[in-house]
């Protein structure tokens, strides 16, 4: 996956303390939930109006999703305004995905379910503030999702200043946290170097962009847990725009020193990664740089 420009959330408060929120209904039908501290801070009438306003700043728009950044007197507040689960399902309006997005439960109202849970739990993440959904013409939805700003450097900005040796002290952090985040039930839906933020101050990584992010009751299996990551290692190859063996072999070795894991499992599960990642690097390598560079030149 090719890195796109810092996602909004990069720039945000956290709160490691239980969040405690309230039924939300807006005068234009949108329903959910807010945050407490923040519903007079906010005191949204109309998402309609709140969307329009002329100080929000537009960060992305593209069919599926709209991204704005809003000053608020308590702090800078992130909006998603989700349309579909992707493009395609506006651009080539695909059937069964619309279909899914229209019957499935309000992804708004999951990713602060899963953020309040993960900050319960002492996982850093930009604090949830309102979460709602709207039915528009034959029962399709419509998601809004806005969270508090998070003002740190995530890890790919942090990778690119850095030494050798620096880069691997940062896998070892991504290592030893993502351990520990993947022991509390939680996989990350979209663990990427742009997604995350090393919080030196608390000791703590913050976790970007969770609108894929799941939390499991019950001991998830081992390949869900690989793949984030081998998602991980293949964007340090893109960061490096070439094989970064040493910094994947830091993160894999961290990561089982949290867990106790044995020399040589610490190797083999080294070893699947690294072809994993080789074997999409030597597939996609022309294809995905191509794209990273476009995006940075934009």
């Amino acid at each position: 996956m090719t890195p796109e420009p810092r996602h909004p959330e990069a720039h945000s408060k956290t709160s490691t303390t239980n969040l405690n929120f309230k039924a939300f209904v807006s005068d234009d039908g949108w329903q959910g939930l807010v945050n407490n501290d923040w519903e007079d801070i906010l005191d949204i009438k109309s998402i309609d109006e709140w969307m329009a306003r002329q100080d929000q700043e537009s960060l992305k728009d593209v069919p599926c999703r709209i991204i704005l950044k809003a000053s608020t007197k308590g702090g800078i507040v992130y909006t998603k305004y989700m349309r579909a689960q992707n493009d395609g399902v506006i651009k080539k309006r695909e059937t069964f995905p619309k279909i899914k997005w229209t019957l499935s439960p309000s992804r708004a109202l999951r990713i602060l379910n899963t953020t309040a849970k993960m900050i319960s739990l002492g996982h850093l993440a930009p604090t949830p503030v309102l979460a709602a959904r709207k039915r528009m013409k034959f029962g399709y939805p419509h998601e809004i999702f806005i969270a508090e700003e998070v003002a740190l450097d995530t890890a790919e900005d942090i990778f690119y200043k850095a030494s050798d040796n620096q880069k691997l002290e940062l896998m070892e952090f991504c290592g030893k946290t993502l351990a520990k985040l993947h022991r509390d039930g939680f996989i990350h839906g979209d663990y990427l170097p742009r997604n995350i933020c090393p919080d030196a101050k608390r000791n703590a990584m913050v976790y970007l962009d969770n609108d894929r992010t799941k939390f499991h009751r019950i001991n998830m299996p081992f390949f869900l847990k690989r793949r984030n990551l081998a998602q991980f290692s293949f964007n340090l190859y893109l960061l490096a725009e070439n094989p970064a063996e040493d910094c994947v072999k830091s993160l894999v070795l961290a990561y089982g020193d949290e867990l106790g894991w044995k020399q040589a499992k610490v190797d083999g599960e080294t070893n699947t990664i690294l072809r994993q990642v080789a074997k999409r690097w030597e597939k996609t390598k022309f294809a995905e740089l191509k794209r990273k560079h476009l995006a940075e030149n934009r």
